[in-house]
């Protein structure tokens, strides 16, 4: 240890006696300087020197308090444990006692001295604080010699480091005094040629001194070398494009660079991501068919691991739905189309600035070389006009045209002067103008860089966070492929088929035993008396006793208790799901109890499975009733403790029912009916297509709001019965149910591309050419192809039905645009939280119109059925074909039907859906504030406008209401103003 300190101690001293040297040697110049120098303060100088030999003194101390203990403590080498562990713990309160003086010396420095804030001093504190916490104040521990090294080699660095930059500071301002003695002026260049030569030296021996720490390993210092070159870079960048005449448009043209490739990059990654999606569903939609499949039978080999594999691939892909949409919506996409969208608009700022200062220095330029010429024109004319003078002297011609030669030889002078004093001007002015240039350049190639710095800066953050998602998604699928895979080879063939064999002769065996039980139980059991309540019966067991109970608890009894008459049939059947439990007919099994007022308003029965009780909320077993109505169950003890009536349980009940239909996402629903299209869509169509099709404003009219919520609750309980219900409530609960759907029929993937067709093939342009129309077929057909399943079927039942409804334009008036203006917003709307998304739900209105208007007209064609069997089965005679007609120049009239199909049922049911449009409540069973104002313009408008043009007006009283209803579904629920 010893030889390791005395190792050390020239390089202590090297870097000591720079630091003691450099102050000395400043000390004397400020001492000598500073009574004459008004620049350099004095007493700053004098605080400077004693704060810099006192930081001196603490490394120097800390240096000596790291050497071996012995150097300062002397200790018998025959003293036991107990002395060297003394010594130890001296060592290390010394060690951090003269730490905590640096720390503390250093804290105070750089705190009044801000020159001393260098990144070099930070981070060798930061390394002389960890290497001294790593140290093993133990004088047996080998490792300390190495970690000692350390320790000295991180204080001479410390010190060089602090020596720099008071030398530096010091240089500065001994130069700084000197220029301001001299009283020179000094041009920018000469500045700028001064400071580099000045500086050259120290930075060339600040590199020297920092190869050399770098190979004593001490710290790293990439971070700041790196930093500043990059800084000598951006700097050197920016003057090369200075010296050149378009370096303005180079780098302008890179920042443009940088916008296509973000633009091809944002391309990329959004087909990347709805691909990945797209996937993603896929294979769910197939996991979910296989695992259905696969557990419909039970012992099959690696049934499980086949389970468990579709149970983590499901899984899997929830989570990448979930990536892709962060990845969207956080990390890569909108991040850095903001980016984008900021940095080309700062560009174009920036390419306007410099072409309005090119202009105007072109301008002045031009301005100044016509003031040459006219100061060369006048200058000749000025000659001209002095010859003309000395001639006339020479001549001795008449005094009076002398002197009017003599007045126009003044005059042209004058101009003359006046033309070069423009001239001068200009000059002045163009000098000006390119100085003005040249720093508008300078600060157009510094924001330039910076915007390039940033954009990269936003670049780099996209892709790392794309790039980590992708790694974090990819990460815990091959590890658990893997286990499976594992658990596959530990599998022994047969093992399911023997458990199978066994399970089957087992079951074989207890179900004869539990059948022989039960009849014999049956057979033994004895005819006991029914008793009923409210005229119900309820099962009990009558004690043999009854004489003991007093006559009123047996009244009650014989009220609230019943008996099912149980046979050797009804036994046998409730064999599997029914405790059997052989009692002696003498015990008592419940206490009689009278029963509460609430407890009468129940229609209550025995219930043989283990249930909790409503009341006391304990488990028992034979012992409780429940009601038939409301489904609550009590213990038949607590009957006369029960508080709840059965009018107010079930209303409860209705509330806090979970809805499976309305509001519920499509393929879930279709999932766990196993339906392919929604039944309450094909009820309600059948039914419509039944007895409907041909009343007035189908569709378009609103239903009523009380009986649609009944209707729609039967549909929730599956007792759908339609026939009783009026056309126009059937078609409310159609537009109700595509409307509360979580996402559109159309989703919100393809919204883009169908009203990208809409703003193709507008409703103002009339379509007469065959391929035109076909044109439209086919695209709609392309995109309502990459619509998942359960969508497809759906929107082709529906856009079916709509075209049949379509044919009966001339009883209904409702045709494909009709129809159209309804459906559009429920089939097709703007994702909610999208910045934006009101006004463009507004301003996208007519084109969902336009969309659903397209699929209802050409729904034959699109979805590529016969129209033949539906022509038949409605009874109708013709049909125009929308391919190669016209688009909506005018209304089709169509015979909807045969005069022997029209019954007076039918006809009397159109007539009352007639009556009731003019009182229906609005559609969508919500009342919001802007159904109300729709109806307060309607009245204001039935005011000022007169009978005959607001009849006219009335019937688009629907459509008004529906289409501010849509735009208040956009809007979250607010009104849009």
């Amino acid at each position: 240890m010893d030889s390791d300190a005395e190792m050390h101690s020239p390089a202590l001293s090297s870097g000591a006696d720079c630091l003691k040297s450099l102050i000395n040697e400043y000390a004397g110049n400020s001492s000598s300087a500073g009574t004459s120098a008004g620049d350099v303060d004095s007493e700053l100088m004098d605080c400077l020197v004693r704060d810099v030999r006192r930081l001196s003194e603490t490394l120097t101390e800390l240096s000596t308090a790291l050497d071996h203990p012995t150097s300062s403590t002397n200790v018998d080498s025959n003293d036991g444990d107990g002395s060297s562990q003394e010594v130890d713990s001296v060592w290390s309160v010394n060690v951090h006692q003269c730490l905590c003086n640096v720390l503390q010396v250093l804290k105070e420095a750089i705190i009044r001295y801000r020159f001393l804030q260098s990144n070099d001093i930070f981070e060798y504190i930061g390394a002389l604080v960890d290497v001294v916490k790593g140290l093993k104040f133990d004088h047996d521990a080998p490792e300390n010699s190495a970690a000692l090294k350390k320790a000295h080699a991180t204080l001479e660095n410390l010190q060089i480091a602090v020596a720099e930059c008071v030398g530096e500071y010091l240089t500065w301002e001994m130069t700084h005094y000197e220029s301001s003695a001299s009283k020179m002026s000094w041009s920018a260049e000469d500045v700028s040629s001064m400071s580099l030569q000045n500086g050259s030296m120290p930075v060339a021996k600040r590199r020297e001194k920092k190869e050399l720490r770098k190979q004593r390993s001490v710290g790293t210092e990439s971070s700041t070398r790196c930093a500043t070159s990059a800084e000598l870079l951006t700097n050197s960048e920016d003057r090369l494009l200075n010296s050149l005449d378009n370096g303005v448009e180079m780098a302008l043209s890179r920042a443009r660079a940088w916008s296509n490739y973000c633009k091809e990059l944002l391309s990329f990654i959004q087909r990347r991501i709805s691909l990945e999606s797209e996937h993603a569903r896929t294979v769910q939609k197939l996991n979910v068919n296989a695992s259905l499949a696969i557990s419909l039978e039970s012992y099959l080999p690696l049934r499980n691991i086949y389970l468990s594999s579709i149970k983590i691939e499901n899984d899997f892909y929830d989570s990448c739905v979930d990536t892709m949409k962060h990845l969207y919506d956080y990390k890569f996409i909108k991040p850095l189309e903001a980016r984008k969208a900021e940095a080309d608009g700062k560009r174009k700022n920036l390419k306007h600035t410099w072409e309005k200062c090119v202009k105007e220095v072109e301008t002045v330029a031009m301005e100044l070389k016509k003031a040459r010429q006219n100061v060369v024109l006048r200058e000749s004319s000025y000659q001209k006009a002095r010859e003309n003078v000395q001639k006339s002297e020479n001549l001795k011609l008449d005094s009076q045209k002398i002197e009017r030669r003599r007045k126009l030889q003044e005059e042209a002078y004058l101009r003359w002067e006046q033309a070069s004093q423009e001239h001068w001007l200009l000059q002045q002015r163009l000098e000006e103008k390119y100085q003005e240039m040249a720093s508008t350049k300078t600060k157009i190639l510094q924001e330039v860089r910076e915007l390039i710095y940033q954009c990269d800066q936003t670049t780099k953050a996209c892709t790392a966070a794309y790039l980590q998602e992708m790694a974090n998604l990819w990460t815990l699928l091959p590890r658990q492929y893997q286990k499976l895979a594992e658990n596959v080879r530990q599998y022994i063939p047969g093992t399911y088929y023997k458990e199978y064999v066994n399970k089957s002769v087992m079951d074989s065996s207890e179900k004869n035993l539990k059948s022989s039980r039960e009849q014999t139980k049956a057979s033994s059991e004895s005819e006991l008396p029914v008793i009923q309540v409210n005229g119900d019966p309820i099962n009990t067991r009558v004690v043999t006793h009854r004489s003991s109970i007093p006559s009123s608890t047996s009244s009650a009894t014989s009220t609230c208790y019943r008996r099912e008459e149980e046979e050797p049939s009804t036994a046998h059947t409730q064999q599997g799901f029914a405790f059997k439990m052989s009692r002696p007919k003498t015990k008592v099994i419940a206490r009689p109890s009278l029963l509460s007022d609430a407890a009468l308003s129940h229609r209550l029965q025995k219930v043989r499975a283990p249930t909790k009780c409503c009341h006391c909320d304990t488990y028992t077993f034979f012992q409780t009733v429940g009601c038939t109505e409301c489904g609550l169950n009590w213990h038949k003890t607590c009957l006369d403790s029960v508080n709840v009536h059965c009018s107010l349980a079930k209303q409860l009940k209705l509330n806090h029912r979970r809805t499976c239909i309305f509001g519920v996402p499509l393929r879930k629903h279709l999932e766990d009916t196993h339906l392919r299209v929604p039944l309450v869509l094909t009820a309600c169509v059948d039914e419509l297509e039944r007895r409907g099709l041909n009343v007035k404003g189908l569709y378009r009219v609103c239903g009523v709001k009380s009986s649609i919520e009944q209707i729609c609750d039967r549909f929730e309980r599956q007792e759908v019965e339609l026939s009783s219900v009026l056309p126009t409530n059937i078609a409310s609960i159609i537009k109700l149910y595509l409307r509360q759907l979580p996402e559109p029929l159309l989703t919100h993937l393809l919204y883009d591309r169908f009203v990208d067709v809409a703003k193709r093939f507008p409703s103002t342009r009339r379509i007469d050419e065959q391929t035109a129309c076909q044109v439209i077929v086919n695209d709609l057909k392309r995109l309502c192809d990459q619509l998942p399943t359960e969508n497809y079927e759906t929107l082709k039942v529906l856009c079916l039905h709509l075209n049949r409804v379509s044919w009966f334009e001339a009883e209904n008036q409702m045709s494909a645009t009709n129809l159209g203006i309804v459906f559009g917003p429920s089939l097709l709307w703007i994702e909610e939280g999208l910045s934006g998304a009101t006004f463009k739900s507004l301003l996208d209105a007519p084109l969902q119109t336009r969309v659903a208007e397209l699929l209802i007209k050409y729904a034959y064609e699109i979805f590529e059925e016969d129209v033949t069997q539906d022509l038949e089965r409605l009874h109708v005679r013709s049909r125009p074909r929308p391919i190669g007609g016209a688009d909506n120049g005018g209304r089709r009239q169509v015979r909807s039907m045969d005069p022997v199909t029209n019954s007076v049922d039918e006809r009397n049911e159109v007539n009352i859906a007639d009556k009731s449009r003019k009182s229906a409540t609005p559609d969508l069973l919500r009342e919001s504030k802007m159904t109300g104002r729709a109806k307060s313009l309607q009245d204001s408008l039935a005011r000022v406008i007169p009978a005959e043009e607001y009849s006219e007006i009335a019937d688009i009283d629907g459509d008004l209401e529906y289409t501010l209803s849509s735009s208040d579904r956009s809007n979250d629920g607010k009104p849009f103003r």
